[in-house]
């Protein structure tokens, strides 16, 4: 969990400071979001709340499900669980790559 809040606020950041470099005027560094454009803290929100929502449909902790699959006596139930987790992840992924293009997208 840690390790996605780090790469959420990595890219968190990245956005804040392109978009405080493209505003007029001197860059004030640390950029405060308070300072960034409504629609821009309002995208940032929604990716905050969009991560914290994963988090609670991933089943709190992924460690879980794996915990699961190792409690399972037979390996075509293993392999289900497997897969499903591997497609639930992959869904989770593309929406969120979706999310950050139509964002940057709409900066441009």
């Amino acid at each position: 969990r840690q390790a996605k809040q780090t790469q959420l606020q990595g890219v968190i950041n990245e956005i804040s400071v392109q978009v405080a470099m493209e505003a007029k005027g001197p860059l004030e560094l640390p950029v405060k979001r308070r300072n960034l454009p409504e629609n821009v803290q309002k995208q940032l929100e929604e990716m905050e709340q969009s991560a914290a929502a994963d988090y609670v449909e991933l089943g709190m902790e992924p460690i879980l499900d794996f915990q699961e699959i190792l409690s399972m006596n037979e390996s075509l139930d293993r392999v289900r669980k497997l897969a499903a987790m591997i497609k639930r992840e992959r869904a989770r992924l593309e929406a969120k790559e979706s999310l950050i293009r139509a964002f940057l997208t709409e900066l441009e």
